[in-house]
């Protein structure tokens, strides 16, 4: 979130954040979506 911040803070506009690795188990993606930002990701890793 710091990121997008800094970057609407500029005057750019987020259309998407993207990552190699989402970890659901850690929440930050849905952190992300609950905030209404759109996001990639290549793959996933549950813990278990």
């Amino acid at each position: 979130m710091a990121a997008i911040a800094l970057v609407e803070k500029l005057g750019g506009v987020v259309v998407e954040s993207a990552f190699i690795v989402d970890l659901p188990d850690i929440g930050g993606s849905k952190k992300l979506q609950d905030n209404g930002y759109n996001m990639f990701c290549l793959t996933e890793f549950e813990g278990e």
